[in-house]
């Protein structure tokens, strides 16, 4: 939530002492503080609005027992997020999460054509699991695209193949995603971009955790698919994420 829709509610609260606010939010997929929004309203309702009582929603049909198993645990290792267990109704029949590192060389055309040859592999291989359906290219940026999306469309015609930002597949569901260039750096994901000073000062105060929204932001990309998710990076230069997931998750032992 903004601070300006905030403050409209407090106004409105104000206005009738005896009206009561009712309020959804979900403070792992919060991920819009660039355009205002401020986490510490839902993770601390109460303290903005008054003697408040929750009530969670526990059981997602989203995705299977094994990508929420590890999205949560994943998202819960920042201790300011609040504490919730889920459940899924679906058991995972295939590895939830596969690792693809794409080692690139040459030029920026040749480049392309490698990534165009690594995803071609994915797709194909994701076609020998599942029959139909759709597939999301999601990447941290726009410019992460792939710029040759229309051929893989025509190679793979019994998927509907779509990109999305992390931030424009929030709310979205597919049956497999791919994560493209999860990588280290500035441009990578968790990006490493610094805020503009002078936005800096139109936004609410940054979290002390390391990466925290960059992380509910992963969370989200990990959380679209129902059956797999696929995880392209670069071996030399891979996304803190990726060994997280190494190392803290065991991702990659069953693939």
């Amino acid at each position: 939530m903004s601070l300006g829709r905030y403050g409209l509610l407090k106004a409105l609260k104000a206005a009738s002492p005896e009206s009561k606010l009712y309020a959804v939010g979900d403070d792992w997929q919060s991920i819009f503080r660039f355009t205002g929004s401020d986490i510490s309203i839902i993770t601390q309702f109460s303290r903005h609005f008054g003697a408040t009582a929750a009530n969670s929603v526990l059981q997602t049909y989203r995705f299977n027992d094994r990508i929420l198993a590890l999205s949560s645990s994943f998202v819960m290792a920042n201790p300011s997020q609040l504490s919730k267990q889920l459940s899924s109704p679906f058991k995972a029949s295939l590895p939830p999460f596969v690792l693809v590192p794409q080692v690139l060389s040459g030029n920026r055309a040749q480049r392309a054509l490698q990534k165009f040859d690594v995803l071609c592999g994915v797709v194909g291989r994701i076609s020998m699991d599942h029959t139909c359906g759709t597939v999301f290219l999601i990447g941290r940026y726009h410019h992460n695209a792939p710029p040759d999306l229309r051929e893989l469309q025509r190679l793979y015609p019994k998927f509907k193949l779509v990109y999305h930002t992390a931030h424009a597949c929030k709310g979205l569901t597919c049956e497999v995603s791919v994560l493209l260039d999860l990588d280290g750096g500035v441009y990578g994901f968790p990006s490493e971009m610094a805020d503009d000073p002078i936005l800096g000062n139109l936004l609410h105060e940054g979290e002390s955790y390391e990466n925290a929204e960059e992380r509910r932001l992963f969370y989200v990309a990990l959380t679209r698919a129902r059956h797999q998710v696929y995880l392209l990076f670069n071996p030399n230069n891979r996304s803190k994420f990726i060994d997280e997931l190494i190392s803290d998750f065991g991702v990659g032992r069953d693939v």
